[in-house]
């Protein structure tokens, strides 16, 4: 066997579990996701235990399939790690075709990670079976992944479980609300963000420091759902700096600067935030930060992104100084 062969076999594991180690790394020490969307939080929303367990749990399988891969390709003896690594290679199969057919065909929300896990994963398969010349091999793995993830389709929601992926109206919506007491009753904005996404600050940064922005009435949805989360947002729904500015308040939380642990939640906050995220993912949505400006009864603009939310908002006037960014810091 080649030298390039034997590289071939057996990098694309290791590249997979280094991908997911900076994940971890971010996650754990950042407080942030590669994922560019709050899809991946969504999609964790289903799962029985955290999500980033999951991605630790990818993150373990990569490290042990790129082992035998190691010991395969310096064995003289090669049959039994064959078997071992084919074994792991329908585990993964089936666990990952599991998680990509519910995303598909049950919730229509798209993880991003999971799907990079998975295009990792197709490309071991490839590689290794390839290194050996065992297409086959390579097209029975395949069609396995494709049989699990495919058989989704064949399921359908219970009645109540579709119900509560129904739409609800934007009005039975209620987490931080925001008027001057001048404000007319249209226009009205409606931002689904999350406290860990940096388009989301770029928009709220902008919104800070124009004063124009108060000439519209705004609704805002943190997506977020752990613990940690509901006390950021139980700081921002009660601190008085809210009355005032809360797109400011929203940033002091993402930055840390504010001590939000000893912040009490409130018994309804979970149900509330739910609510939101059953309204996102019933209305299509799949990324953060997303705006429903509402200019008059009947009109609805939809924006999403945030270049595109601060160009349209500059365009009608509420936005009249706009925050370049360099490196992630305003200049």
């Amino acid at each position: 066997m080649k030298t390039w062969e034997r590289i071939l076999g057996q990098i694309f594991p290791f590249l997979g579990a280094l991908f997911l180690g900076v994940e971890l790394f971010w996650r754990f020490n950042k407080g942030k996701s590669l994922c560019s969307t709050e899809s991946c939080s969504l999609v964790g929303n289903y799962i029985r235990f955290e999500d980033t367990y999951l991605i630790a749990l990818g993150f373990v399988f990569l490290l042990v399939l790129f082992l035998f891969h190691f010991l395969y390709f310096r064995s003289p003896d090669k049959t039994y790690l064959k078997k071992i690594i084919y074994g792991l290679f329908c585990a993964g199969f089936i666990v990952d075709g599991v998680l990509l057919g519910f995303q598909i065909f049950i919730i229509k929300t798209f993880c991003q990670i999971c799907f990079i896990f998975a295009g990792i994963l197709l490309i071991s398969w490839f590689s290794f079976t390839f290194s050996q010349q065992k297409y086959l091999s390579f097209l029975l793995g395949c069609s396995l992944y494709g049989l699990v993830i495919g058989s989704f389709a064949l399921l359908s929601l219970p009645a109540n479980k579709q119900d509560a992926l129904k739409p609800l109206k934007l009005e039975e919506l209620n987490l931080i609300s925001w008027a001057k007491e001048d404000a007319p009753l249209f226009p009205r904005a409606y931002l689904f963000m999350s406290f860990h996404c940096e388009h989301c600050s770029k928009v709220l940064a902008n919104l800070a420091v124009n004063p124009k922005v108060a000439e519209i009435s705004w609704h805002i949805f943190p997506l977020d759902s752990k613990e940690a989360d509901f006390k950021r947002l139980s700081y921002v729904l009660n601190s008085e700096g809210t009355k005032g500015n809360p797109f400011l308040e929203i940033l002091k939380v993402e930055s840390g600067e504010v001590d939000v642990s000893k912040e009490k939640v409130a018994p309804n906050l979970a149900s509330e935030v739910k609510k939101v995220q059953q309204y996102f993912l019933a209305q299509g949505f799949t990324g953060v930060p997303t705006l429903i400006l509402e200019e008059n009864p009947g009109k609805k603009v939809i924006l999403t992104g945030s270049r595109t939310i601060i160009d349209y908002l500059k365009d009608k006037g509420y936005v009249q100084r706009v925050l370049n960014f360099s490196a992630g810091e305003p200049r």
